[in-house]
């Protein structure tokens, strides 16, 4: 039998999986061998979805039939992470376990800078030999020597819904976004258990509405999303059972939907920690029946997809107030400053979902007795991160702007400060902070500083050279009955002051931290002439790729240059 072969690239993100699907749907479809369509689209959903969100790169797809058997074969570009075998103690395989189950064979081979995951499904029927839509479809012999199709044991069976039960778990588990776990259900139900699924979610008013519709043809889909659209949502219930929906419709949309309206429905509601999200509807065309153990399976599948949508709304809802709290902490807008350039960075770590204790803000307080304007600036750093060091931050920023209202000066400013910490007793944190007056001078402008236990500020010449400018004086929230001094510094046209919260010069790789031997220093050095913006902007960057691994610590950089 000769070999029949097709391969096509796909892009690292969410909607290659269902090219993919379509992509290998149409190939088996053009060499006849729809019998096997179910199996290889479950196998490429996984392996697609596999390599995404585990290589993260592009990825190729090859689909081949030779000698009663399919190959599908997905080579991503990530060589070196390595994919652990199913059924080992120390790990799960990531998109395997149920490919592996329903395989004839299956495996993993590495390559210097790719590895491909291939699997071989025993192809059932006729094999046509094609080699295009256009030609003729001679149909082959099948070889005396091949084996016949054998039907799963019960014992194989029950091992093949085990792994996709346990693998379709992975893989929700694997985000936290509400309309992805949604999407991820609908393709997890077809082709497998159903022709067609449909996920409803709840409103806050208590309406259900379909969030997401996916049919096993995708040319269908749209006319389905249209059909719910236009049919009274299925009830909200305590267990599940079928839904005669779609035969209650009314007679135009029966009428639009065509052979859709005649489909066989079931509904699973989508409840979890007593909270009702909506439901989940399976479709099949009249006629046919859902797969034995269909829809126990189904039902299995709802409530660990129930679970999973409530986390994402959860975290969801937990990264948004987050957020929101941060933002609070944070200057609205930066004042014109006359004859000053002002760019500032802040990078919370994490994945937004803790507010960090790092801040900055720089204000306009009040003239001096001159009538001369001012300006002040701080960069700080709580210890910890999380509402306990929110409240320090908060209070701290406020006190800033509230006190210099008062015509305090920097040194005051702090002294009451850490009275004011200290006063919180028990939930008082350590804080770092850097805090300065700025104004215009004849030729430049003038800075008086005070540095309490934070990372000093250097100042970059015009000509490269780059130092220290403050003494260091004690933290805030530790002592009581502290005084300060302050610091004087004049700038120039094209000098800049940069100052940096810890998490840039403790960034790590390995055991090295950027501010390592002057690290920093020689970072600045290198930014004579550009603008206050491109300073923090290298300066981020410089943090960003410093490490392979993600920062563990938020980011705070304020830079200031003459113009």
């Amino acid at each position: 039998m000769d070999r029949l072969s097709a391969s096509a690239g796909f892009p690292a993100e969410a909607a290659s999986v269902l090219a993919a699907r379509r992509f290998v749907g149409d190939t088996l479809t053009s060499w006849g061998l729809a019998s096997v369509s179910d199996d290889a689209l479950l196998a490429i959903s996984e392996l697609a979805t596999n390599a995404i969100t585990y290589a993260g790169t592009p990825f190729e797809v090859c689909c081949s039939a030779e000698n009663g058997q399919v190959e599908v074969k997905v080579r991503d570009h990530h060589p070196t992470r390595q994919i652990p075998m199913p059924g080992l103690s120390e790990a799960r395989g990531r998109g395997l376990a149920a490919s592996a189950g329903m395989a004839a064979s299956w495996g993993v081979t590495y390559e210097s800078q790719a590895k491909t995951v291939w699997i071989r499904l025993p192809a059932k029927g006729e094999m046509a030999l094609g080699v295009g839509p256009s030609a003729p479809a001679p149909v082959a012999a099948p070889r005396a020597d091949a084996p016949e199709p054998r039907a799963p044991s019960a014992e194989e069976a029950l091992e093949r819904w085990l792994g996709f039960v346990a693998e379709a778990s992975d893989l929700l588990a694997g985000t936290l976004d509400q309309e992805r776990t949604m999407a991820l259900v609908a393709q997890l139900m077809v082709p497998r258990l159903a022709t067609w699924c449909a996920v409803y979610s709840i409103d806050e008013v208590g309406t259900a509405r379909p969030a997401y519709v996916w049919h096993a043809d995708e040319t269908r889909t749209d006319a389905l999303r249209e059909f719910l659209g236009h049919t009274a949502p299925p009830p909200v219930a305590e267990s599940p059972g079928p839904w005669n929906g779609l035969i209650l419709a009314s007679g135009a949309a029966r009428a639009a939907a065509g052979s859709l309206a005649d489909d066989l429905a079931y509904v699973f509601p989508l409840i979890a920690r007593r909270r009702r999200m909506g439901m989940i509807v399976i479709g099949r065309p009249e006629g046919e029946r859902f797969p034995p153990d269909g829809i126990g399976l189904a039902e299995e599948l709802s409530r660990r997809a129930a679970l999973a949508i409530d986390n994402a709304r959860l975290y969801s809802a937990q990264t948004a107030m987050s957020t929101a709290l941060q933002r609070s902490l944070l200057p609205p807008a930066l004042p014109d400053i006359p004859g000053l350039e002002v760019a500032v960075v802040y990078q919370p770590a994490g994945e937004g979902t803790e507010v960090g204790g790092d801040f900055y803000d720089v204000f306009a307080c009040a003239p001096d007795r001159a009538g001369r304007s001012r300006w002040r600036f701080a960069i700080g750093d709580v210890c910890g991160t999380g509402p306990e060091a929110a409240a320090v931050t908060g209070l701290a920023r406020h006190a800033l702007r509230i006190l210099a209202t008062e015509d305090m000066s920097v040194p005051d400013v702090l002294v009451r400060l850490n009275r004011l910490i200290l006063d919180e007793g028990p939930r008082a944190r350590l804080l770092t902070l850097l805090h300065g007056e700025i104004q215009t001078v004849d030729g430049g402008v003038r800075l008086r500083l005070v540095s309490a236990g934070h990372p000093p500020p250097l100042l970059l010449d015009t000509n490269g050279r780059v130092r220290e400018v403050t003494t260091a004086q004690p933290l805030l929230g530790v002592f009581d009955d502290l005084t300060y001094r302050i610091d004087r510094v004049d700038l120039s046209p094209g000098q800049v002051l940069l100052c940096v919260t810890d998490g840039v010069t403790e960034r790590r790789d390995g055991r090295n931290m950027l501010g390592d031997d002057q690290g920093l220093e020689r970072l600045l050095a290198s930014c004579a002439a550009l603008s206050a913006g491109a300073v923090a902007a290298r300066v981020q960057r410089a943090v960003r790729d410093y490490g392979s691994e993600p920062s563990g610590d938020d980011v705070a950089i304020i830079a200031l240059r003459v113009s």
